[in-house]
């Protein structure tokens, strides 16, 4: 039984949520200090060049990619109807069959790679749109048939003729689109359970924003594909390998490690991973399979209105590659045939 003369613990009030928000906010930010106002330095850059394929591949690309695109969208139903996470899905999909008018056209121009992958994304979307409509054209031409027989008093033979000439495929796609403007399109919210129907203007602005969407996802997947490292001397594709990442407050004793050359011990740094939900340097690996050594890079959040920077870039030996990467393929027989 406790004394009642003795001296009573003052009683504790519990943090706030805002006080915990904060205190998080300040460890997050502390656990940040070491990676950021580090230096950067040069990284590589592509040259701007294309191979002797580039302009073939790329007019290939031009011409099937769209088609196969569209008509994958149009017969899939719009993967499913989900408004947005299906252009999403298209950008990505124009943007990785440009793989190999990029890759085997060794297309290193950045600007180049951005405007095909844009005009190719908004070419499918809209040959998509296309090929909607043409499958209504045969309603379109029965409807118009029987209304210009009773009106006129055709045979059907020649009210179809009529109606055929009419509907051409200009025509065909801008009834059906102006048709459904006006009958507009049902957009479900998962979270409300509620439909609702969007028409006029706003089905416009939908379209665009789509279209906008497959443009701007086909080209940053083709600038990703050009900004690859890619060697002059030997006119080919360097192969990478991750060798993992680490946490932030582990990027200085790194950086340190690296700068002196012990690269087993960058190694151990890169085994020990990172801490979930916190950014920290990401260790690269490069080599071209015919040249001795190759290059190590780290990159790393020094700016928190940036992403990665390179923080350590240099070439290196065989030996040093080793130190790093165990299992560093010396021979170029291990050489993958998609890295040329």
């Amino acid at each position: 039984m406790q004394n009642p003369n003795s001296p009573q613990d003052p009683q504790q009030t519990p943090p706030g949520a805002g006080d915990l928000f904060a205190a998080n906010k300040a460890i997050n930010a502390q656990s940040m200090a070491p990676a950021l106002g580090l230096a950067t330095v040069p990284g590589y850059k592509p040259s701007g060049k294309t191979g002797a394929l580039a302009a073939p591949l790329l007019l290939l690309s031009l011409l099937v990619v769209p088609v196969i695109g569209a008509v994958l969208y149009d017969k899939l139903w719009h993967f499913g109807g989900f408004v947005i996470f299906s252009q999403l899905f298209l950008g990505a999909l124009v943007g990785a069959m440009l793989f190999p008018a990029m890759h085997f056209g060794k297309i290193r121009n950045t600007v180049l790679a951005g405007i095909l992958g844009g005009l190719i994304g908004a070419a499918t979307l809209l040959g998509a749109m296309a090929f909607e409509a043409w499958g209504f054209r045969p309603q379109y031409i029965a409807g118009e048939s029987a209304y210009i027989a009773q009106k006129y008093r055709l045979s059907p033979q020649k009210a179809r003729a009529a109606a055929e000439g009419f509907y051409t495929p200009a025509n065909t796609i801008k009834f059906y689109w102006l048709d459904r403007a006006q009958a507009g399109m049902s957009v479900s919210s998962t979270r409300s359970r509620s439909t609702s129907q969007i028409s006029g203007t706003m089905f416009w602005v939908v379209e665009g924003v789509e279209l906008l969407l497959v443009t701007l996802l086909a080209a940053v997947v083709a600038l990703s594909f050009a900004q690859r490292r890619f060697s002059e001397e030997f006119k080919r594709w360097a192969v990478s390998k991750s060798l993992g990442s680490v946490h932030p407050l582990q990027v200085a004793p790194l950086l340190e490690a690296a700068q002196a050359g012990d690269f087993g011990k960058v190694r151990v740094f890169g085994s020990g991973g990172k801490t979930e939900g916190q950014a920290g340097a990401q260790i690269h690996a490069y080599y071209i399979p015919e040249k001795s050594g190759g290059t190590v890079s780290i990159k790393a959040i020094t700016n928190k209105n940036k992403g990665l920077q390179p923080i350590f870039e240099r070439e290196v030996t065989n030996e040093e590659m080793k130190a790093l990467w165990p299992e560093f393929p010396v021979s170029s027989a291990t050489a993958s045939p998609f890295s040329s």
